[in-house]
C-alpha cells in the first residue's frame, strides 16, 4: 500500500510540476488543479442542486440592469482578445499549419502568454451567465449541454495555461472569443428590446456559429495527430481533437431538435 501511495504522488508531481510550462509556476490558479476543479465543482453543484433549492419558494429575480452591463463587459473583454489575437495570427512569426510553443521572453510570446490568462478568466466569468438563469429561474436553459460547456471550457483553459500557453489552440481562442462577441451582443439587444428575444433567427444562427466554430477547430488541431511538425504534445491535441468533436455533435443535435423536428411539427 505504501509504494502504491508513493507511486500515485510521484506521478502527481510529475504531471503537475515537472509537465507544466515554467510561467505557470507560483501561480495559485494554474500551480495545482484544486483551484480550478474547486471552481468547476461549485458551480455544477449550485446549478444543479443549491440554486434551485433556494430559489423554490421565491420570486424570480429582476437582473436586467445587472445583466446589461456583464453582456456589455463580455462583448468588450471577448473583442479585445480578438483583436490581440488578429495581431498574434497576422504575424509573420505565426504558424498556421503548426504553431509551436514560444516562450523566448519576446513581445510576442509575452502578448501571447498574458492574453491566455486574459481568456482563463473571461471564461470563469461566463459561468455568471448560467447563475443568473437559475436566480431568475429559467431552469430549463441551465441545460446539460449548457452546464458540461461552460465547465469544460474552464478545465480547457486552465489546461492550455498550464501546459502550453500559446502554439495551436491560439486559433481556438480567436474562433471561440469571435462567437462570444456575437452571442453577447445578441444577449444585450434582447434584454433592450423584447422583438429580438422572440426571433428565432439569432438564436438559430448563433448555434449554426457554434457548430461551425467547433468543427474548424477540430479539423485544425487535426492536423497535429498526422504530422507534428512544431512539437506540440500528441496527447493535449488529440483530447481537443476529441472534445471538440464531441461538443459538434452535441450542438448539432440541439440544433436538429430545437429547429428542424419542432419547425417539421
Amino acid at each position: 500500500m505504501g509504494k502504491l501511495f508513493d507511486r500515485i504522488v510521484e506521478t502527481y508531481n510529475y504531471v503537475n510540476y515537472d509537465l507544466q510550462d515554467p510561467r505557470a509556476a507560483g501561480l495559485f490558479y494554474l500551480s495545482t488543479p484544486w483551484f480550478v476543479f474547486s471552481i468547476i465543482i461549485c458551480y455544477v453543484f449550485f446549478v444543479r442542486r443549491c440554486g434551485p433549492k433556494f430559489m423554490k419558494d421565491r420570486q424570480p429575480y429582476q437582473l436586467e440592469g445587472i445583466m446589461r452591463i456583464y453582456n456589455i463587459a463580455q462583448v468588450l473583454a471577448n473583442a479585445y482578445i480578438v483583436l490581440q489575437g488578429y495581431s498574434v495570427l497576422t504575424n509573420e512569426k505565426f504558424n498556421w499549419r503548426c504553431m509551436p510553443l514560444i516562450n523566448d521572453g519576446s513581445e510576442f510570446s509575452e502578448k501571447i502568454e498574458i492574453n491566455a490568462k486574459i481568456y482563463f478568466w473571461i471564461k470563469i466569468s461566463d459561468l455568471l451567465d448560467t447563475i443568473f438563469f437559475i436566480l431568475r429561474k429559467k431552469f430549463t436553459q441551465a441545460s446539460f449541454l449548457h452546464v458540461y460547456h461552460h465547465a469544460i471550457m474552464i478545465l480547457a483553459a486552465w489546461l492550455g495555461n498550464k501546459y502550453v500557453p500559446g502554439g495551436n489552440p491560439i486559433v481556438l481562442v480567436v474562433l471561440n472569443c469571435i462567437v462570444h462577441v456575437v452571442m453577447y451582443s445578441y444577449y444585450f439587444l434582447s434584454s433592450l428590446d423584447s422583438e429580438y428575444k422572440k426571433s428565432i433567427w439569432w438564436k438559430k444562427h448563433l448555434t449554426q456559429l457554434q457548430i461551425i466554430q467547433f468543427f474548424l477547430i477540430a479539423v485544425h488541431n487535426s492536423q497535429i495527430l498526422f504530422n507534428n511538425t512544431c512539437g506540440y504534445p500528441y496527447g493535449l491535441a488529440f483530447l481537443l481533437v476529441v472534445q471538440t468533436a464531441f461538443m459538434s455533435l452535441m450542438f448539432l443535435d440541439f440544433y436538429i431538435k430545437t429547429y428542424i423536428k419542432k419547425k417539421a411539427k
